[in-house]
């Protein structure tokens, strides 16, 4: 046996190490992919990943073989070749495998290093036992060495690798995941290159396998090719696939947003078909159906006719419009009355009406709330007729409207300061409310009444009927009214003005009403008066009269 000397040559040690870089770079990249995928496309990422990561693997070892040049010329033989990838394949599915796992333990990682490093070692020495007419004696010190190398490599390539498979969509991940790929393939053409230096190689003399080896040429730029297509095909396939996910992802979360606001708005909302029927609606929607004591299967025989040809007729009308709409309503169910918000959304999925949501609002407490404002502001909480304010508005609104004519008629009880005085305040209230009651009976349904604070109180009635009206009105008092053990008889006087002649604005004809109401006081207890110009002039106010204080 003669032993054989070489030289390594420096562009194929440079280009064993680029694919190394490239073999480490699309091991960490495939890990990303191989854990965010599931199922067949899990396990098509695994056997891919594995696949390629063990050919770059196997391609570093032999280019880094074929840089160390000698004066024989070099075959391999196909069978260990073979074996040597299928050792390579096994390593890199090992190492997919851990990294697939579930936040893998260091003592998974341990145990997944030494098999994914023997495996890797055993790939190098298969691969120099391919070499014909070769005897190879190792140094035990480097031998084991290389394998020690292979291990640790293994261990951080699989500690990165888990560390990267969970951050994505960073460019600061990107350009550390290539430090580290340019880290693994010093590591791993460090595990190459001791392993070559613990191998002296002896030259047999005239063996013949009878097997045509592969020449050393021809193999290294199949290798070349066929590592960088795969590899390049691979890293372009889980960039695409990552996009992919990345899409889909953000379509998830959007839908999930969307499906929050939806089931934590605490707004009633309801889904609609174009059909008519509820498909779904959060726990809001459920809770005011509840409420209501509606079935939601049986949505719509809960409702009024009326209410439900109501709520049809909008809901129709967005769906031909196609434009949001907005309505308060009332609905009343099993003899409750809810006062509701409702907006009705037309949705649109690919450019097509899909389906309408319906957003509703209980308004019930608020509508109450404003009933019972409304009422302390517009109403005597006395009597509960409407109140001053209320009358100048009424007043106002009813002379716009007027076509025949309008009558103010001002009211004062007589002899209510005596009683109110004698008797006492509680007595004069039971007093006042006794007369509004009376005095309400005799409005017509087209007028108004209001008292305008003390005993005075203001009818708003149309023209015609009023001197009846006013008859009406007086006969009221001729009954006495019993309050408590007291027998009370008191009258009314009544002052009228009228609308157009007397005038068309609402204080004018009130402070009109005011002086015919005193004119009948003075005249006669329980009469009637209106205005006339001479009462005007009568009661114009002069200010040389006015006496001056002392």
């Amino acid at each position: 046996m003669t032993e054989v000397f070489g030289e390594y040559n420096g562009w194929f040690v440079l280009l064993s190490y680029i694919t190394a870089v490239l073999a480490a770079y699309t091991a960490l990249d495939l890990s990303e992919r191989v854990v965010h995928t599931k199922g067949r496309k899990n396990i098509g990422w695994l056997l891919a990943g594995s696949l390629t990561m063990g050919l770059g693997i196997w391609s570093m070892h032999f280019i880094g073989m074929l840089s160390f040049q000698t004066a024989e010329e070099m075959k391999y033989d196909l069978r260990f070749v073979l074996l040597s990838i299928v050792a390579a394949f096994a390593g890199s599915l090992i190492s997919f495998y851990v990294v697939n796992g579930k936040e893998p333990t260091n003592a998974r990682l341990a145990a997944g290093s030494l098999a994914m490093g023997s495996a890797i070692a055993s790939m190098h020495f298969l691969g120099m036992e391919a070499m014909e007419n070769m005897t190879i004696v190792y140094h035990p010190v480097l031998y084991a060495a290389s394998f020690a190398i292979a291990i640790f490599a293994s261990f951080a390539a699989l500690k990165l690798s888990v560390v990267f498979a969970k951050k994505t969509g960073s460019f600061r991940i990107l350009f550390i995941k290539i430090g580290s790929a340019l880290l693994m393939g010093g590591a791993i053409s460090g595990m190459h290159y001791t392993g070559m230096a613990a191998a002296t190689l002896f030259m047999t003399d005239g063996r013949d396998t009878g097997r045509e080896g592969i020449d050393a040429i021809e193999l290294g730029i199949m290798i070349v090719l066929v590592s960088l297509m795969l590899q390049c095909f691979l890293i372009f396939g889980a960039f695409t696939d990552k996009r992919l996910l990345f899409h889909i992802e953000k379509i998830k979360d959007n839908e999930e947003r969307f499906q929050s606001l939806i089931n934590h708005n605490i707004d009633p909302i309801y889904v609609f078909s174009l059909e008519g029927k509820m498909l779904s609606a959060n726990s809001s929607g459920y809770s005011l159906l509840e409420k209501m004591g509606v079935e939601p299967e049986r949505l719509s025989s809960f409702f009024r006719q009326e209410d439900h040809d109501r709520l049809l007729n909008w809901f129709l009308q967005v769906q031909n419009e196609k434009q949001a709409l907005n309505r308060d309503t009332e609905i009343e169910i099993a003899e409750k009355r809810f006062d509701v918000n409702v907006t009705l959304i037309p949705v649109y999925v690919r450019k097509q009406l899909d389906s309408i949501y319906v957003i509703c609002k209980d308004m019930t407490n608020q509508r109450e709330a404003e009933r019972k404002i409304h009422r302390m502001a517009h109403y005597d909480a006395l009597t509960d007729l409407p109140n001053r304010r209320y009358a100048v508005d009424h007043l106002a609104n009813a002379l716009e409207r007027q076509k025949t004519g309008t009558a103010v008629l001002f009211l004062d009880l007589n002899r209510f300061k005596v009683f109110n005085d004698a008797l006492g305040h509680d007595v004069g209230d039971l007093l006042l409310v006794a007369a509004a009651q009376r005095l309400a009976h005799c409005v017509p349904d087209e007028g108004f009444i209001a008292r305008l604070g003390g005993d005075e109180f203001i009818i708003v009635a149309p023209l015609h009927g009023t001197d009846q009206l006013t008859r009406q009105l007086i006969s009221q008092f001729e009954t006495p009214f019993h309050i408590k053990e007291h027998r009370l008889k008191t009258s009314v006087s009544i002052g009228i003005a009228v609308s157009p002649a007397d005038g068309t604005d609402g204080d004018e004809l009130m402070r009109k009403a005011d002086m015919a109401m005193y004119a009948a006081k003075h005249k006669s207890k329980s009469r009637y008066q209106y205005f006339s110009s001479s009462l005007a002039r009568k009661n114009r106010p002069s200010l040389q009269e006015e006496p001056e204080p002392n």
